[in-house]
């Protein structure tokens, strides 16, 4: 697994003053997810992503993007590296087949109210204050953590901050943790194709550090969802 390399880099002061230096930098990996149902190709994703949870990844996208509801509803995944030379970064291939959901597994539009407390949110603020391992090298990513109860279940980091809910989300729905029931934090900005996402996996609370948008406010508060921005380690706001 492939995350972070060294390049050297040029630093120019001001004053004309030049030093050499050295920088940790992300290193981009691309997947390549194909979705079939019945032999019939549904989704084709090309993701640009960091080389780590990457079935989290692809089960976190399905789910997102509403292909599926459950683990359940895969019925095979076969991750392959196709060992492609025309590209400078390392690409798998991820087939998927996922079954074809009968009527009565539609979602109910309205996600349930999840009793939140106040403490629980500075722990996720405090928490993300600490520092992730690959942004303290990089500064090159976004976060996701995922929460229960005040209790932080799993954290990850992306280049995009897509990705990052993804990989959380996938890493509910592999352990059968009832997304529901849970909250997650973001680093990123929160407009509608976010709150889409908590839509399709009726996750009904979002914690960022960063805003959302209006029209993000409007569409959660249509799905029962609240959001909560610029969230710090004294003060947070709630729409």
């Amino acid at each position: 697994m492939n995350v972070v390399e060294t390049q050297p880099k040029t630093v120019i002061f001001c004053d004309g003053a030049q030093k050499q230096n050295e920088a940790q930098l992300l290193m981009e990996h691309e997947l390549e997810v194909q979705v079939r149902k019945d032999e019939k190709e549904v989704g084709n994703y090309l993701l640009t992503c960091t080389d780590e949870y990457l079935r989290e990844l692809v089960i976190g996208r399905l789910v997102s993007d509403g292909h599926i509801c459950c683990k359940e509803d895969i019925v095979g995944l076969q991750l392959k590296n196709p060992e492609r030379e025309d590209v400078f970064v390392s690409r798998d291939l991820v087939e998927v087949s996922i079954r074809d959901r009968k009527e009565n597994d539609t979602r109910v539009e309205t996600i349930p109210d999840l009793n939140w407390k106040s403490e629980w949110i500075f722990t996720l603020a405090r928490e993300f204050s600490q520092g992730m391992p690959i942004h303290d090298l990089t500064w090159g990513t976004h976060t996701c953590m995922l929460a229960k109860d005040g209790d932080i279940l799993f954290s990850c980091e992306d280049i995009g901050r897509h990705n990052a809910i993804d990989k959380a989300v996938g890493y509910a729905v592999e352990n059968d943790i009832n997304l529901s029931e849970c909250m997650l934090y973001s680093s990123g900005r929160v407009p509608t194709d976010i709150v889409k996402k908590l839509i399709n996996a009726r996750i009904p609370l979002l914690v960022s550090k960063s805003v959302p948008t209006a029209d993000a406010i409007k569409l959660a508060k249509k799905h029962n969802i609240t959001l909560i921005c610029r969230a710090y380690e004294d003060c947070f706001d709630v729409y």
